[in-house]
């Protein structure tokens, strides 16, 4: 291999993706997800960013920081993946507190199958990557910066009153996440039907 090829490859291997796996959402859920976050936005109850509609999603597993010659085996592994389609349903609205500090508002996406996808991604990308040790199926709807009253905010959740809302999940992708001031932006790399 002549030096200057070499210097092209490793150049290239050096510039670094930020990936992750996630399903996608229908557009009758994100219009009511959409419609939740209003209704949340309109008690006041706390200072943050609500997650924007198109990057609204279930991450199924966060890969990091993977350089471009790491893509391809990994959009390799992932066509391996099977599962026949499923139906899932918006569950229970909950937070994540870090150091007693609420971070982060979810709504739970309840569904078994969803788990099962979830170790089959795992599955085919081990050893190359840690297995989920947490994986709880939901989707980030904010993120919480500061609480003006952290009981009313966990009354408000804990009464809030979810649709019952189904959809069928009948494929995940693989996305780049680019970070900025303003937000991510979130980019399809490959996208895998269940079948």
């Amino acid at each position: 291999m002549s030096t200057a090829k070499r210097a092209d490859e490793n150049e290239k291997d050096s510039v670094r993706k930020r990936l992750f796996i996630v399903v996608d959402l229908p557009d009758p859920v994100v219009d009511e997800v959409t419609r939740i976050q209003k209704e949340l936005a309109s008690h006041s109850l706390f200072k943050g960013r609500f997650t924007k509609p198109l990057n609204l999603h279930l991450t199924m597993k966060f890969l990091g920081e993977v350089s471009t010659g790491g893509v391809e085996p990994i959009r390799a592994a992932l066509r391996d993946v099977s599962l026949p389609p499923f139906e899932a349903a918006l569950g229970e609205l909950g937070v994540f507190s870090g150091h007693g500090q609420i971070r982060i508002v979810w709504i739970h996406i309840a569904g078994e199958p969803i788990v099962g996808l979830q170790r089959r991604v795992d599955s085919a990308l081990s050893p190359a990557f840690e297995p989920e040790r947490r994986f709880m199926s939901h989707l980030t709807i904010a993120r919480v910066k500061s609480i003006a009253d952290r009981r009313r905010l966990l009354q408000t959740v804990d009464g809030f009153v979810m649709p019952s809302l189904e959809f069928a999940v009948t494929e995940f992708k693989l996305k780049r996440s680019v970070l900025s001031s303003a937000g991510p932006t979130h980019t399809d790399i490959d996208t895998y039907p269940l079948v």
